[in-house]
C-alpha cells in the first residue's frame, strides 16, 4: 500500500467516525452521515417508517427523508431519496398477512381491494370462489340432455371424445357443420341458475362463496396489483430498500474573501468572480456497506458579493445553474499561497513600481544609540526606618545588601546558567 493510500484509509476512518467535526483539512476525504429516523443499515438496508415517527413522503417508489452531517460543528440535513427494493412488495403482502389489524388504512384496503381479499375474524383471511356465472340458460350436447347450467359445463362433458383423429371442440350452433367439431344446443326453460348466480357443485347460490386463502396465494395474488408507494407511512414494518440517493450539497464554511484570480478588465462570469467562499461539497459515495457514507471535497466557491451564502446550496444536475462546475477543488492543505489566504495584508498589496525618482517622498532622520546594561537596570528598595522615642533610626540598610547582589551575586547567577543552558545543548547535539 502507498503512502497516499495509507493516509487516505486513516483520514476515511478516523474523519469519518468524527463526523466532520474539523471539516477544515483542505484534501477531500470520506466522512459518515447519520442515516435518517426508520433507515436500518445491515446486510438488507431496510426502512420503517413507523420507526421514524413522523410520514414519510414518497414519489415513484423512493422514500424522501433527510440524513444528516455535522459540519463545522453545526448540524447539516441532506436530503436523500431511498428507493424501494425490488421484492418490497412481497415482503409489505407477507407482513398484512401476518398483521390483519392494518388491513384498515386507506392504501392498504384499495390494494385488499383489488386483489379481491377479505378479512374474517373467525376465519381469518378469505378470497372468492372462481366459480362460472350463470346467463340464465342452460346447455346440452343433444336436446335429450343432459342439461348444464353452463356451456362450459355442457362442452366439459365430452372432454375425451375423439372422431376423425381429433379431439372435438364445441360450438353453439344446432348445425353440424365440420364433423370434427360437436354442436352444444341450449334453451332457456328449465334453466337451473337465474342469471348472475353462481354454479356450484352443490347447486346455485346468489352470492359467491368465500373460501380460505394461504399466505403464498395471498402474496403471488395480491403483487400481481401494483403497491401503492403511498402504502409505506401506513405500514409500521421494515421494508428492504436500495442504496439511498444523496443529493450532493455545497455547505459554506466561512464568509467570502477577495478572489486573487480575478480579472476586473474581463467579464464577470463563471469563475472570474470578485470573491470566493471556501466551503465543502457533499457527495454520496453509493456504497451499498456503508449506505450513508458520502466525500467531502472541500472548495472555494466563486461569488459577486463579500457576503456569499450561510446556507447549504444543493448542487443540480451538470449543465444547469448551481452545478458548481466552477468550483475550485483544494486537493492540499498547503495549495494556497500567502496572498491567497490573505489577500488584505501589507505584504500581498500590489506596488505601483511606475514612479519617477523624483516622486518618490525623501525624509531625513536624526538616529541615537545608547549603551545597554546587559544585566539590566532597575533601583534598590528604599531604606527602613523606625521611630523610637523622640529618635528616628534605620532598621534595615538596604543599600549594602542590595549593591552586594546586583554585583556580585547576580552576575554569577547568569553565568551559571550560561553553563546549564550549554550543558543541554550539548547533550541534545550528541548523534
Amino acid at each position: 500500500m502507498t503512502n497516499a493510500k495509507f493516509y487516505r484509509n486513516l483520514i476515511c476512518a478516523g474523519l469519518g467516525a468524527l463526523a466532520l467535526g474539523y471539516v477544515p483539512l483542505s484534501h477531500a476525504f470520506y466522512a459518515q452521515a447519520s442515516a435518517p429516523a426508520g433507515f436500518t443499515a445491515g446486510a438488507i438496508n431496510t426502512y420503517n417508517a413507523a420507526k421514524a415517527g413522523v410520514t414519510a413522503s414518497v414519489e415513484l417508489g423512493r422514500i424522501a427523508a433527510n440524513a444528516s452531517l455535522n459540519v463545522g460543528g453545526r448540524a447539516v440535513n441532506i436530503a436523500t431519496k431511498i428507493p424501494l427494493a425490488a421484492n418490497a412488495a412481497r415482503i409489505a403482502a407477507a407482513a398484512i398477512y401476518l398483521h390483519p389489524g392494518v388491513r384498515t388504512a386507506v392504501t392498504v384496503a384499495a390494494w385488499l381491494g383489488a386483489g379481491k381479499f377479505f378479512y374474517d375474524v373467525s376465519k381469518g383471511w378469505l378470497e372468492h370462489q372462481d366459480l362460472p356465472v350463470s346467463d340464465g340458460m342452460q346447455y346440452a350436447t343433444s336436446y335429450a340432455g343432459p342439461w348444464y347450467p353452463t356451456f362450459e359445463g355442457a362442452c366439459s362433458s365430452r372432454n375425451g371424445v375423439i372422431r376423425a383423429g381429433q379431439p372435438l371442440r364445441c360450438w353453439r350452433s344446432t348445425n353440424p357443420g365440420d364433423p370434427v367439431e360437436y354442436p352444444i344446443v341450449s334453451q332457456s326453460a328449465g334453466a337451473s341458475c337465474p342469471k348472475g348466480w353462481y354454479v356450484t357443485s352443490a347447486g346455485c347460490v346468489q352470492t359467491q362463496p368465500m373460501q380460505p386463502v394461504t399466505q403464498e396465494r395471498f402474496v403471488d395474488r395480491l403483487v400481481l396489483n401494483p403497491m401503492s408507494p403511498n402504502i409505506v407511512p401506513e405500514l409500521p414494518f421494515d421494508l428492504p430498500v436500495d442504496v439511498p440517493y444523496i443529493e450532493p450539497l455545497f455547505v459554506p464554511t466561512g464568509a467570502p474573501v477577495k478572489n486573487p484570480n480575478y480579472d476586473a478588465t474581463k467579464p464577470q462570469t463563471g469563475a472570474n468572480q470578485p470573491y470566493t467562499q471556501p466551503g465543502v461539497k457533499i457527495e454520496g459515495a453509493n456504497d451499498a456497506k456503508n449506505p450513508f457514507q458520502v466525500n467531502v471535497q472541500p472548495s472555494d466557491r466563486p461569488t459577486a458579493t463579500p457576503q456569499g451564502s450561510t446556507n447549504p446550496q444543493p448542487i443540480t444536475p451538470p449543465g444547469t445553474e448551481g452545478d458548481g462546475s466552477t468550483d475550485k477543488p483544494k486537493e492540499d492543505k498547503d495549495e494556497r499561497d500567502l496572498c491567497e489566504k490573505n489577500p488584505d495584508i501589507l505584504a500581498c498589496q500590489k506596488v505601483d513600481t511606475e514612479v519617477e525618482d523624483s516622486e518618490i517622498p525623501k525624509a531625513e532622520k536624526t538616529v541615537r544609540y545608547a549603551p545597554e546594561n546587559p544585566f539590566g537596570g532597575g533601583s534598590c528598595p528604599a531604606d527602613q526606618y523606625a521611630k523610637i522615642g523622640t529618635q528616628q533610626m534605620k532598621v534595615i540598610d538596604w543599600t549594602q545588601d542590595c549593591m552586594f547582589i546586583r554585583d556580585y551575586v547576580r552576575p554569577i547567577a547568569f553565568a551559571i546558567t550560561a553553563l546549564i543552558v550549554a550543558g543541554i545543548l550539548a547533550g541534545a547535539l550528541k548523534p
